[in-house]
């Protein structure tokens, strides 16, 4: 089993120095010239590879019955499971005898415990490799537990015949097996998505502790309370690390508490990362990033690599964030970083367009603008009171106004609208408005990924790419366990 996982990571391995080779390229190809590009028709290979992605990457299964996992998760765990049958079976085991049997399922399920802790580390040298984060390899992780659980069954079934027959019950290594098998139990019984996304720290607490994100002994419950965060921005001369946590309960209810109380207390902070390998957007000529909520952390900080890289670059780079939110007010968890990208793009040289397509979801849209982005004053609205264009306002005592939310020069970035996008429609104008490949990220609750799956499965397919529309580099990132 071994052998054949090194042999997969070196084929990896070569993967990611090609998509390294592409990447390079294509920022040759940019940094080389500003002549205008003509659309070309695409040969069958990336039209192959856009039904490949569709059908494996983009493609999940219902939550009720292998969520999260997508087909490809699920292609990857049953390989694994076969492997493990196929080492597990190897020389012919059922010759040997009940025991013997009972003995190579223990030998393969106890192989899977290094294994298992090895797909799961942050400091993850697989992904050093690959470029594939660390993140990425939960489903291995969870194909080894899965196989060390029903091979530990099957080990011990096997194996009471002979325990019965030399009166071994109380024999140490027998006793420790018990111990081994139920603390195993212990873990996989609080290893299941209900206990992960409602009771979270429980189970982190409850797994072995391989790293630490964030943790504040003074408002943490215990020590092992950390929480992971992505750093929404990128390293500048202060050394500042921006994060955007959202308050729920517990811990970050504490931080809240703290932070808007009168105390002039401070509270230490313990960070242990960066883990993972970010994404390289720079090579696109065309960027279209999805964020949900606080999933926007990722794309603020490739915002900001974006509008870096643009300076003096003779070909303009075009990015669109699409970010939906439940409330107006929720836009002012950017603005420093919307400040920061406008005061990028109007420095000399820069070459890089930004638009940001704000959606609100269940409020109102800021008083001063409508969902077509054009100023008007409230008081110079028709209707009747209480509606712009069709779109619900809050009453005076909450209803807030642009330029609380947003200093101008940020707010000539952003569009806003309400409802929620139709994204094929989105993807598609946005893959027809270039003839380079380009960059679809989105990050946010698993339903927002879902959907944006379905809307590139509509958007960009086999018949579209062999027709000449851009190929499109997917990059899905998942909120929560």
């Amino acid at each position: 089993m071994w052998c054949a996982i090194c042999a997969l990571i070196f084929l990896f391995a070569l993967r990611n120095v090609y998509i390294r080779y592409q990447d390079r390229c294509r920022k040759v190809k940019l940094l080389a010239s500003n002549a205008e590009q003509k659309p070309k028709g695409r040969g069958a290979a990336a039209a192959i590879s856009a039904s490949f992605r569709n059908g494996f990457l983009a493609t999940a299964f219902p939550s009720w019955l292998y969520g999260p996992e997508t087909v490809a998760d699920a292609c990857w765990t049953m390989a694994y499971f076969l492997a493990s049958i196929a080492v597990t079976l190897w020389n012919g085991p059922w010759n040997m005898g009940q025991q013997q049997i009972s003995n190579q399922f223990g030998d393969v399920a106890f192989a899977q415990a290094p294994l298992m802790m090895f797909f799961v580390m942050k400091n993850n040298p697989i992904s050093l490799l690959t470029g594939i984060p660390y993140v990425r390899f939960n489903y291995l992780h969870r194909a080894s537990a899965r196989t060390m659980f029903v091979w530990s069954w099957l080990h011990t079934g096997l194996s009471f015949k002979t325990i019965e027959q030399r009166k071994l019950w109380k024999d140490g290594y027998i006793i420790w097996g018990w111990v081994g098998l139920g603390a195993y139990q212990f873990l996989w019984m609080f290893s299941y998505a209900i206990v992960r996304r409602r009771l979270h720290q429980f189970f982190f607490t409850s797994h072995i502790v391989l790293t630490i994100f964030l943790s504040t002994p003074r408002l943490s419950l215990g020590p092992v309370e950390a929480h992971p965060f992505t750093i929404a921005n990128i390293p500048n001369a202060a050394g500042e690390v921006v994060l955007l946590p959202r308050v729920y309960g517990g811990w970050t209810s504490q931080i809240y508490n703290h932070v808007t109380s009168t105390s002039t207390k401070a509270v230490r902070c313990y960070f242990d990362g960066p883990y993972g390998i970010v994404h390289d957007f720079t090579s696109f000529q065309h960027v279209l990033m999805v964020a949900g909520g606080t999933g926007v952390s990722p794309w603020t900080s490739q915002l900001l690599a974006l509008v870096q890289a643009g300076r003096n670059q003779p070909t303009r780079t075009y990015v669109r964030l699409v970010w939906l939110i439940k409330q107006a007010e929720i836009i002012e968890w950017i603005s420093p970083i919307l400040d920061e990208v406008a005061a990028g793009l109007a420095a000399p040289g820069c070459n890089v367009h930004v638009s940001v397509d704000v959606y609100v979801t269940r409020g109102a849209l800021p008083m001063s603008r409508t969902s077509s982005n054009e100023e008007k004053k409230p008081e110079s609205l028709p209707g009747t009171p209480g509606e712009l264009d069709g779109v619900p306002v809050l009453d005076s005592k909450l209803a807030r106004d642009e330029q609380s939310l947003l200093s101008s020069r940020a707010s000539d970035l952003v569009s806003w609208h309400s409802g929620r996008p139709d994204l094929a429609k989105v993807i598609r104008d946005e893959a027809e408005a270039t003839t380079e490949e380009m960059a679809l990220g989105v990050c946010g609750p698993r339903g927002l990924v879902l959907t944006t799956n379905v809307a590139l499965k509509e958007a960009s397919n086999y018949a579209s790419v062999s027709k000449g529309q851009a190929p499109i580099h997917y990059f899905p990132e998942t909120l929560g366990q």
